[in-house]
């Protein structure tokens, strides 16, 4: 079952303001199948001018945030570097 509207809009909001470079964030989804796990996917739109470097940094910091604020583990990591969103 996805988190209540008006928590995911606070943890977008967290997100986002983390790192200037995020653009906008989107598509996030957390489920949680029992009282011990939670699991999420995001989707986030980065500066088109950044290294990969850059990129893994920003992405790494999120699911530090993520995992520090619900516990959320975060098991896939895709990348689309071409249209610069990427999802967590």
């Amino acid at each position: 079952m996805d988190s209540n509207v008006d928590d995911l809009k606070q943890i977008e909001k967290l997100m986002i303001n983390s790192d200037s470079r995020i653009l906008s964030i989107h598509d996030l989804h957390l489920y949680r199948p029992n009282s011990n796990e939670c699991y999420g996917s995001v989707h986030v739109v980065l500066n088109e001018n950044l290294t990969l470097i850059e990129i893994e940094k920003i992405l790494e910091n999120i699911r530090f945030i993520l995992s520090q604020v619900i516990k959320v583990v975060f098991t896939n990591l895709f990348k689309n570097y071409t249209k610069k969103r990427f999802f967590v």
